[in-house]
């Protein structure tokens, strides 16, 4: 699975001896069923370049081994139904031959890695019932899987879903000398509306001051004139 083979158009077997009979040696060739692209396989004959892996419904727990980046001459690996968890590996951007690829019903996290939309050979993507999050990539490999392929995964979001995803980017603080200048004048402006407001403030209560003296002693003037007049008579 690392190395292409020479020989890999022959067929995987071993030989057998008939020591029973006079005839020529003869051949048991090995034989396995096996669920590719979503489609029960059955092989009477393996061939030498059929380069797949499936160790689907088991308990195999843990992260996916690192390993399984060198095998770059894999066509098919199904690690469906078991206990894998953490994320979903970049690595497998290294398997270039890979034309089906299942990871459902596991315990993976994380976002799908962009490096994956480098398989241009694969044709089947199922990473259903994981607690996968963040945006599909959008690539043909990606955009043209059906919807079973991701669901289970609530924090998913984009195509081929009908769930959009939200525009997490901060509004940019203005850059240009324009955006600049303007905000500049603002400030400006509000700086000057305070200074006129804390002066007409102070001036008015100067202003206050003043009228509620005068008539203060407005008021002690009549009342002295008053007096005045009292004592004449």
């Amino acid at each position: 699975m690392k190395d292409l083979e020479k020989n890999s158009s022959r067929y995987i077997g071993n030989a057998i001896k008939r020591a029973w009979i006079f005839s020529s040696d003869a051949t048991f060739h090995y034989s396995m069923r096996v669920i590719a692209k979503g489609i029960q396989m059955n092989y009477l004959k393996i061939q030498g370049y059929l380069a797949l892996i499936d160790l689907s419904s088991n308990n195999f727990s843990g992260a996916i081994p690192e390993a399984i980046g060198s095998l770059k001459q894999i066509v098919l690996l199904n690690l469906s139904n078991n206990i894998l968890s953490g994320p979903l590996p970049p690595f497998l951007a290294k398997l270039t031959n890979l034309e089906a690829l299942d990871l459902s019903q596991n315990q993976l996290s994380g976002e799908i890695p962009q490096e994956l939309t480098q398989l241009n050979s694969l044709s089947v993507f199922n990473i259903s019932y994981n607690s996968l999050t963040g945006p599909i990539p959008q690539s043909q490999q990606f955009a043209t899987s059906e919807n079973n392929s991701y669901k289970g995964n609530l924090g998913l979001c984009g195509t081929p879903l009908s769930r959009k995803c939200r525009d997490t980017k901060a509004p940019s603080s203005p850059t240009s000398k324009e955006d600049q200048d303007s905000g500049t004048a603002m400030e400006l402006e509000w700086k000057i509306v305070c200074m006129g407001y804390a002066s007409g403030l102070v001036i008015g209560v100067v202003l206050g001051n003043c009228l509620i003296t005068r008539r203060r002693v407005q008021r002690l003037a009549k009342n002295f004139g008053r007096r005045k007049q009292r004592r004449r008579r």
